[in-house]
């Protein structure tokens, strides 16, 4: 699979208006046989990461960081795209893998589509209520001098 890419210093001038004379668009970071990641993409892929992930070192004007993560961003779109991916999604492990996290994802957006009906402010009381002694009896605890 063919593939182009600009990073680093040519990172910098995309994020200052972009470079022209290289065949590229201005908001264009890099481009592969049958697709193209955009400075927006990339915005959005970062904008994705957890705190820590986002945060691995300070932005340098090299923008290190930044640039693995278009490099991440690049893998991942050019393995969508290619024909190992069908071999793959068949491995055991990765199947196991996609389970446990797509089952949270499922579970919100069927919560989404099926919002639990409304408390009624009668029921939350008579709940209240039939459970009024275990919540003013004050917890126990044990506790042992190991020394």
């Amino acid at each position: 699979m063919k593939a182009e890419g600009r990073f680093g210093a040519a990172l910098l001038l995309a994020l200052l208006g972009g470079c022209a004379g290289d065949g590229f668009g201005p908001d264009e970071l890099a481009r592969f046989d049958g697709g193209r990641i955009t400075l927006a993409e990339l915005d959005a892929h970062v904008l994705a990461l957890g705190a820590s992930e986002r945060g691995r070192g300070p932005v340098q004007p090299g923008f290190d960081w930044l640039e693995e993560e278009l490099e991440r961003l690049f893998q991942q779109r050019v393995l969508l795209q290619s024909p190992e991916r069908a071999a793959l999604e068949r491995e055991p492990d990765f199947e196991r893998r996609w389970r446990a996290r797509s089952a949270p994802l499922l579970a919100r957006a069927w919560l989404q589509a099926n919002p639990p009906a409304p408390l009624d402010e009668a029921e939350v009381r008579q709940a209240f209520e039939s459970q009024k002694a275990l919540l003013t009896r004050p917890e126990r605890r044990m506790l042992y001098n190991l020394f």
